[in-house]
């Protein structure tokens, strides 16, 4: 059947159409809609199967927008991959630490291992980059639609999760979740992170220093 859809909540994922040969409008779900390059729009001119659902009442169902085409988009998102420069910053970060325990093993002067402290925490903070997916846009996993990146999908894809979700579609994910008793400053986060990786280099040049005076004594 060819229709048009006369209401859309884009918040909610469903809407209405109105058919080319009936007046009552006719309910549909977004996971309905077989063409995924964008949400649907009041307007949009649609091709459709009327069925009734277990209430008996009429639902639109292979809903395909005019115009677009009704191709799947991959599902999978490619994982954070790490690339040369990647690798080439983690090699320079374990040989400043191991030579800056070397250094200290010879002078015994901690000043001397400044300059490899700041290589290893440059090093660090270049890998703990946040990257760009490949893909410019993903599937979202509650309606199906496609949707672009964004700072929100962007972060979550860096963390590795997978399950993205449209903007709509989180908002109403936020409106299910108790809120948070105290707010997370990322700020705060990211230089607790770097204390501790400052923490875990620095505790193998300690412990060797203690060891080393311990034996010398």
């Amino acid at each position: 059947m060819k229709g048009k859809i006369s209401d859309w909540k884009d918040d909610k994922g469903f809407g209405f159409i109105v058919s080319d040969n009936q007046s009552n409008k006719i309910f549909f779900h977004i996971s309905d809609i077989e063409t995924k390059q964008r949400r649907p729009k009041v307007d949009d001119l649609v091709d459709f199967d009327l069925i009734r659902d277990d209430q008996q009442r009429l639902k639109a169902k292979h809903i395909t927008i005019n115009g677009l085409s009704s191709i799947k988009n991959k599902s999978n998102i490619e994982p954070v991959k790490k690339n040369t420069f990647d690798y080439i910053a983690i090699i320079i970060l374990l040989l400043s630490i191991i030579a800056g325990g070397f250094t200290f093993y010879q002078t015994r002067d901690l000043s001397k291992i400044i300059l490899y402290g700041i290589v290893a925490i440059v090093s660090f903070i270049f890998l703990s980059r946040q990257k760009k997916p490949k893909e410019k846009n993903f599937t979202c996993a509650r309606c199906k639609s496609i949707a672009e990146f964004d700072k929100r999908t962007i972060q979550a894809w860096n963390k590795g999760v997978f399950k993205l979700y449209c903007s709509a579609c989180h908002q109403q994910w936020l409106v299910t979740q108790p809120e948070p008793e105290q707010p997370i400053r990322s700020g705060s986060s990211k230089s607790g992170c770097l204390g501790i990786f400052i923490a875990i280099t620095l505790l193998p040049i300690f412990t060797f220093i203690s060891i080393y005076s311990w034996l010398s004594s």
